[in-house]
């Protein structure tokens, strides 16, 4: 898990690969960073993947 605090509350966030041009996830509605993470294996393989989760969801601060 990795995570940032911005104006004090945690953002979520994973990383998918070590190196290439980096692309990144977002979410929709009522979603969590883990919809991603099938996509974010296949295209680790040439890209650093990144997928967040909004505040409110998944395992962000509300």
């Amino acid at each position: 898990m990795s995570a940032i605090h911005i104006d004090n509350r945690l953002v979520h966030y994973e990383v998918v690969g070590r190196r290439g041009a980096p692309v990144i996830f977002l979410h929709s509605w009522l979603g969590s960073w883990r919809y991603w993470l099938p996509t974010m294996e296949h295209a680790s393989e040439r890209y650093r993947t990144f997928a967040l989760d909004f505040w409110g969801f998944g395992e962000s601060d509300r």
